[in-house]
């Protein structure tokens, strides 16, 4: 019984953590066209207003063309009150409106992705994925990357308003997105000697019927690094004085 609840708080710890990493990595959405992060930083595309901002957009094959508004529906030919329509020189579709968007992370890159869709009375679902790179530059550009498979429809939008930036009560935060790499990297290593060391412990106490000093993992090592440490800051001294030249 003893056992269970031990590892029951080694668990808790490693939730934690995990739950601290996703809730600082994903942007939860405001409205259609803003999210927030964890830590308060907040993506508001709203200044990128037009009605709509980018119109008849050509894709790379130059066979469709696209227009795209951020925050507020717009009507283009068929297409009513949608965030993305397509014109392929003939015929009007709507490929997603702004009630739909839904704000996520590429698993891979980890870049801002917003997702708009739309199902006409035909039955067919069309999605447009607009990646959102941060760009300090001052210039604000929306490119057609093309429909990657049937109905989906992939696009990048490039602006300083796509990065991060402190929320209302965010006390002046920087303008990094989520939680940095190397605070993720701090999470994991402590959660990672939390599991050796109790685990380790409970494991040798209980599985190897170890009591005190002898309950604790890889006990030689840990009585052996100061000395190691020692003598590696010796080896670094003494080494531009010819502290081991005899050897």
């Amino acid at each position: 019984m003893e056992l269970h609840s031990s590892w029951n708080i080694v668990f808790t710890v490693i939730a934690s953590a995990i739950l601290i990493v996703v809730d600082s990595q994903t942007c939860t959405k405001i409205n259609s066209c803003s999210c927030t992060y964890g830590d308060n930083q907040v993506v508001d595309l709203s200044p990128l207003e037009g009605n709509p901002k980018w119109s008849d957009q050509y894709d790379p094959q130059y066979l469709s063309m696209y227009s795209y508004n951020p925050c507020k529906a717009f009507s283009e030919g068929t297409c009513s009150n949608v965030a993305v329509c397509q014109y392929n020189g003939a015929d009007y579709y709507e490929c997603g409106t702004q009630d739909s968007a839904v704000f996520s992370n590429d698993p891979t890159s980890g870049a801002l992705i917003v997702t708009y869709s739309s199902t006409d009375g035909f039955g067919t679902t069309r999605t447009s994925a607009v990646t959102l790179t941060c760009d300090q530059s001052g210039t604000d550009t929306f490119s057609v990357l093309g429909e990657s498979t049937t109905a989906l429809y992939l696009f990048e939008l490039k602006s300083s308003h796509c990065c991060p930036k402190a929320g209302p009560s965010g006390g002046g935060g920087s303008s990094g997105g989520g939680i940095s790499a190397g605070s993720i990297m701090v999470i994991v290593f402590f959660a990672l000697v939390v599991v050796y060391f109790v685990g380790g412990t409970l494991f040798l106490k209980f599985g190897r019927q170890a009591q005190g000093a002898d309950a604790v993992p890889n006990r030689s090592f840990w009585g052996a690094l100061p000395g190691l440490i020692k003598d590696g800051a010796l080896f670094v001294v003494r080494r531009g004085k010819g502290g081991y030249d005899q050897v």
